[in-house]
């Protein structure tokens, strides 16, 4: 117990100080290339550790907390045929948790929503209603918040 919450304090001083550099690598200056940047990314790291206290939530501990589903896009954009789609997410769940989909109860145009590893596939069918047509497609997972996108399907 008292070395894995040693690992996740460990982690989460990694992913700052990750943060850090890549805020200093994406500037613009000579400074990136001088011989103080071990110390620049140190002192960085001091201001961008406080600061990403909500990011660092999202490694979950022991008891499930901080477990999350994130997905790739808010809206997965279908072209007017019928066939699969597939919408990436990274899950950050407990191993063995389930992630679960579910289809807005209105919607007849989606349907068979099957959950993979880091990707949630919906077969769909053709649109020839001449206008743009939305779904909700819903995530669930146990112990996380769950997470909606729309599925926009243009028409013929």
């Amino acid at each position: 117990m008292k070395g894995e919450k040693a690992n996740r304090t460990l982690l989460k001083i990694i992913f700052c100080y990750i943060c850090s550099a890549d805020i200093l690598v994406r500037l613009e200056t000579p400074m990136r290339n001088s011989l103080f940047m071990p110390a620049i990314l140190a002192a960085a790291s001091l201001f961008v550790l406080p600061s990403c206290g909500d990011l660092l939530d999202l490694v979950p501990d022991e008891t499930g907390e901080g477990a999350c589903v994130i997905l790739e896009k808010d809206v997965y954009e279908a072209s007017a045929e019928a066939g699969t789609v597939s919408i990436g997410f990274v899950r950050n769940v407990a191993s063995g948790v389930a992630i679960t989909a579910t289809v807005s109860p209105d919607v007849d145009w989606v349907s068979e929503l099957s959950v993979g590893e880091a990707e949630v596939k919906a077969t769909i069918s053709s649109n020839g209603s001449g206008e743009v047509r939305d779904a909700v497609i819903t995530l669930i997972a146990e112990g996380a918040e769950d997470v909606s996108l729309t599925l926009r399907q243009a028409y013929e």
